[in-house]
């Protein structure tokens, strides 16, 4: 297969996650895309290739983050998984893209907070 090919299969993942209401299951076709498209990188892929993965990355960081914002409840799972690959496969496209968006910045920063005292509700803690 052509680098080519495999972004445009990353770029069909990418697609999927966005369309997908389970943040699990929407973190789980982001990771298997970034690790794609992470491959492509690797395999000598052109300046214009390079450029195209990386506009994928961020451009959907950015969807994520903003679809993230929006979700009612989940589970610990679900939120836990999606954080993850935010901190772990997407963490300078994250911060790329709270720099250049003051509010989503705000957004995310409440969705967090929010998730947070959830969370140590769970563990029976406020």
């Amino acid at each position: 297969m052509t680098i080519t090919h495999d972004i445009d299969d990353a770029r069909v993942l990418l697609e999927r996650a966005e369309n997908e209401a389970d943040p699990a299951v929407k973190a789980q076709f982001i990771l298997e895309a970034i690790e794609q498209l992470d491959d492509c990188a690797a395999e000598n892929a052109s300046p214009s290739e390079r450029t195209l993965i990386a506009n994928l990355r961020v451009s959907h960081t950015r969807r994520l983050l903003t679809q993230l914002t929006t979700f009612g409840p989940a589970s610990m799972d679900a939120w836990l998984s999606c954080n993850a690959l935010l901190i772990f496969f997407l963490k300078d496209e994250v911060d790329f893209v709270l720099k250049e968006n003051v509010q989503l910045k705000k957004s995310f920063k409440a969705f967090l907070l929010l998730r947070r005292r959830e969370f140590l509700e769970s563990l029976g803690k406020k």
